[in-house]
């Protein structure tokens, strides 16, 4: 039987944390934000989940983080829990998946975003909060085949969106720009859809990036 999996490394499951976070990266799933009121709390949804089109839902579910003490070994941790070592100034933190809640959405520009997870980071959350939810532990590989498309689009949107806002573009209309693009068709698929797929995803980041560039030389 499959066990809920300890990373070799705790600290890889972020992709980044404070000052490294990206200000044009998407909100996804295990981002961790400081709410107005001082509260931290962890995305929950898959990020198909997140949005209809470019827009985040309206309400979004979210476990609250707090500092706890970790066991070196995950799958003896609380199953209700998300471990999130060294989240600040070296504290150990958890997310908490009982106590869950929903927050509004539009108030998350005006937040710090904490931490940004690794895909590695965002499998983990999925193999434990599905766990918690039907105590069904599936190995996160298995997460990696429906998270590795929507990751790759967020590395490049945020890429997209930070060139465009060099060259003195608007960053919401860089990112409808760079999400109009994604839905062309090319034989008959969406790039975004051969973003997803393994085969197609080197040759449509390449494309991405000479169409920045094409643009930029329009502008």
């Amino acid at each position: 039987m499959p066990e809920l999996e300890t990373p070799d490394d705790p600290e890889s499951i972020y992709l980044a944390r404070l000052e490294d976070v990206g200000e044009h990266r998407p909100t996804f799933t295990g981002d961790i934000y400081r709410l107005g009121d001082g509260r931290m709390v962890m995305i929950l949804q898959h990020p198909c989940a997140l949005r209809h089109g470019v827009d985040l839902h309206p309400r979004l579910l979210v476990a609250p983080v707090r500092p706890d003490s970790l066991r070196s070994n995950w799958a003896r941790a609380p199953f209700g829990t998300m471990p999130l070592p060294k989240l600040i100034d070296g504290q150990d933190h958890s997310a908490d998946f009982i106590n869950l809640e929903l927050i509004d959405s539009p108030t998350l520009p005006t937040c710090e975003r904490i931490a940004v997870l690794s895909q590695s980071g965002v499998n983990l959350v999925m193999q434990r909060w599905v766990y918690h939810s039907t105590r069904l532990a599936v190995p996160t590989h298995t997460y990696s085949d429906s998270t590795v498309g929507p990751f790759d689009e967020a590395d490049l949107i945020e890429e997209w969106v930070t060139d465009r806002v060099d060259d003195g573009a608007d960053p919401q209309a860089a990112e409808h720009e760079c999400a109009s693009w994604l839905d062309e068709r090319i034989s008959g698929r969406t790039r975004r859809a051969l973003l997803s797929d393994r085969q197609h995803a080197s040759s449509i980041r390449r494309e991405a990036r000479s169409h920045r560039k094409s643009v930029k030389l329009a502008d």
